[in-house]
Parts: structure tokens; C-alpha cells; sequence
């Protein structure tokens, strides 16, 4: 899929409240920066599989194949 982003401003941010993540194993073109405030499950990133909690950050290249799964 493609992050839609205003071409004059580099970087854009996104705020989810939910308790449901994007489940779908998904790549873009763009570089990801997560910040996991609260929760917890399993990011499949590329080849790898990383346990998250509260507090973790995680930078995701582009065009790397991920997923986050709460539990």
C-alpha cells in the first residue's frame, strides 16, 4: 500500500488508538519509526521475529516486509 504524505513536508506522523493493528504483512517505500506506548505481542520484520512491550521503539527500513501482532 502507499502512505499518503503531503509532498512539501518529509516526514509524516501517524497516532493509533486502537486496541487492533494493521495485521496484514505489508513493505513501503518509506522508512518507519514505531513507538510502542502501550501493549505488547510479536513484530515479524523481514526474516526476524522481535517480542514488543511498553516503551520500545523500533526503526524499520524501507522496503522491508513487516507486521506488528498484539497479543
Amino acid at each position: 500500500f502507499k502512505i499518503s504524505k503531503e509532498s512539501s513536508h518529509p516526514i509524516t506522523t501517524q497516532y493509533d488508538y486502537s486496541e487492533r493493528q494493521y495485521k496484514k504483512l505489508h513493505y513501503h517505500q518509506q522508512i518507519q519509526i514505531t513507538y510502542i506506548k502501550k501493549g505488547s505481542g510479536v513484530l515479524f520484520y523481514g526474516n526476524t521475529t522481535v517480542q514488543f512491550s511498553e516503551n520500545t521503539l523500533f526503526v524499520i527500513g524501507e522496503n522491508i516486509s513487516h507486521v506488528f501482532i498484539s497479543e
